[in-house]
Parts: structure tokens; C-alpha cells; sequence
């Protein structure tokens, strides 16, 4: 995942002391870790990166938790039109951002909808061309956040506050008495995000640029950069990774967003002004809808 990563832990409502509680936060920095080091494609012994080295045919089998997060990518792929889609991994590759270009990808029939198979039977993965390399980065984050959300139920924690790179948002429960945490994702317009028990994904196109000055998410239906009047989108869901998935797939595709709202997400859009078509969006879709709010 590469980022940094913030909890705060309240003890308040809880069973807990001080002691219990950093007990719990350590307990959570090591499932950090271990995603972490199970998710990298930067290190060769990672399980990613053994997926994206295995000769393609050949199925890799994976544990159930990596498993259900593969069907859960595979389900916003299909639910955004392949608009948010792990194989754009690819496209990194083919623009530099992994190093050197790799041009060949554009010559090829590959198919990133079908890039890999899953096998419920066997918990495998098999992918469908050796050209394909898969990427957790627009999901890894909020996924490793819902886990964390799992944990903090079990320990019985009701207020809680953990961020990764500060684009990955869990707020749980209440800041202080009687108000949910709150975020500022805008300055110009001021805009702030409040989360109870909800999480929030940020996606920037400037977020990482290339040699050619293009942003870092890719449109998998054009092999390309994504090329639009979005400049940032902020989602909040129940769920971390749905939120980030979901912002990753509007800066792709903004007309998503009534579709994505009515699966529960809440939605704010921020367009360049020298784009021709910006006032359209900020018309069309709004800057955002509740519950993110002033």
C-alpha cells in the first residue's frame, strides 16, 4: 500500500483501559503490515506479485480473505462497466508508471475484462494473458480499513478514527459526545466530510503524474489515462472499500454517479474550470450529496 497509516483509538463506551486499547492499536498496525506485505507488487514475494509472475493458464491458489477480495473486485467491475477494474495494473506499465514504458500492450488483443478467472472450488486465480498485472492500489487501502472495522467490533470499540495516506477514511462511532468525525476534502469550495460508522475514498487524477504529465487512473476501456473535467472525487460508503473503488471509478467515468449513488454512495465531484464542458457537471451532478456536507 505504501502510505501512511493513523489510528486513533477511543476507550470510551469500550471494556478497555489505556494498556488494553495500545494492546489493540499494535494488534491493527500488524494487520496493516501483513496486508501490506501481501498486497505490494514492489516486493517480489508478495502474493500479488506471484500472481503477476505465474505464466498465464496456470492457476495460484489463495487464502479465503484475498480470495473474497478478488470476488469483491470482480463485482465493481462488472457493477461500474469495468470503469474500476485491478487488471489497469496493465495500463501502469504501458504508461510509465512503473518505471520504463512498455508499448508493446497496445499491439495486443488482451482483454482486460476478462483478464483473469476466479475458481470459487479451488480459491485460485488464474490469469487469462501473461501481458495482465493486477494492481490492489485503488482498493487495498479500504479494504485493509473494513477489516480493521471487523476488529474494532470485536473488541467492542465504539469511537475510532484510522486513515490511509489520508484517501482511505474509517470513522467509527463519534468524535466527542455527540458529534461524527469530521474531514475536510476541499478547501476552494470548502467543502467537509462527517463520518459516523462510515468510511470515505478520495481519487485525484494529479495524485501521481508521468514523464508526459498524465494522471495515474487509468480508463481500461481506452488503454489510456482518464481523460475528463474531473479533478477529484470524494464517496462515502459503509464500506471503505466500495468508497474507494467507487471514487476510482467516477474519476473514470463521472455518469456513474447516479447509478453508484443508488447502490448507498454518496458523491462529491470537483471539475476544472478550464474544462468546457465543467459547468455542465457542476449542474448535472452537484458538487456533493448528503451526508457530505459543510
Amino acid at each position: 500500500m505504501g502510505c501512511r497509516f493513523e489510528l486513533i483509538l477511543d476507550s470510551a463506551d469500550s471494556p478497555h483501559d489505556r494498556f488494553s486499547i495500545e494492546a489493540v492499536a499494535d494488534e491493527l498496525v500488524e494487520l496493516i503490515q501483513d496486508w501490506h506485505d501481501r498486497l505490494s507488487i514492489f516486493s517480489p514475494a508478495s502474493i500479488a506479485s506471484r500472481i503477476n509472475t505465474a505464466p498465464a493458464g496456470v492457476p495460484v491458489r489463495v487464502d479465503r480473505d484475498l480470495f473474497e477480495l478478488l470476488r469483491l473486485c470482480e463485482l465493481i467491475c462488472e457493477e461500474t462497466d469495468g470503469a474500476f477494474n485491478i487488471s489497469a495494473g496493465t495500463l501502469m506499465h504501458l504508461h510509465g508508471f512503473r518505471g520504463t514504458q512498455d508499448q508493446g500492450v497496445l499491439s495486443s488483443d488482451i482483454d482486460l475484462r476478462h483478464a483473469f478467472t476466479l475458481d470459487n472450488d479451488t480459491l485460485s486465480i488464474t490469469r487469462n494473458n501473461d501481458l495482465v498485472s493486477l494492481d490492489f492500489g485503488a482498493i487495498a487501502k479500504g479494504f485493509v480499513l473494513d477489516l480493521i472495522a471487523e476488529e474494532l467490533r470485536s473488541y467492542e470499540i465504539r469511537h475510532a478514527f484510522v486513515h490511509g495516506g489520508s484517501s482511505s477514511v474509517l470513522g467509527f462511532g463519534l468524535q466527542d459526545e455527540t458529534n461524527p468525525w469530521r474531514v475536510r476534502v476541499s478547501d476552494q469550495p470548502c467543502l467537509n466530510v462527517r463520518l459516523r460508522s462510515t468510511s470515505l475514498g478520495v481519487s485525484e487524477h494529479s495524485g501521481r503524474l508521468n514523464a508526459q504529465h498524465d494522471g495515474h487512473i487509468m480508463d481500461p476501456s481506452t488503454l489510456q489515462p482518464a481523460r475528463n473535467s474531473i479533478v477529484r472525487v470524494a464517496c462515502t460508503h459503509p464500506s471503505a472499500a466500495i468508497a474507494d473503488a467507487y471514487s476510482t471509478a467516477l474519476s473514470v467515468r463521472p455518469e456513474l454517479i447516479d447509478r453508484l449513488h443508488e447502490h448507498g454512495c454518496s458523491i462529491a465531484m470537483f471539475t476544472s474550470s478550464s474544462e468546457p464542458d465543467s459547468a455542465y457537471l457542476r449542474d448535472r451532478l452537484g458538487v456533493f450529496t448528503n451526508p457530505i456536507s459543510n
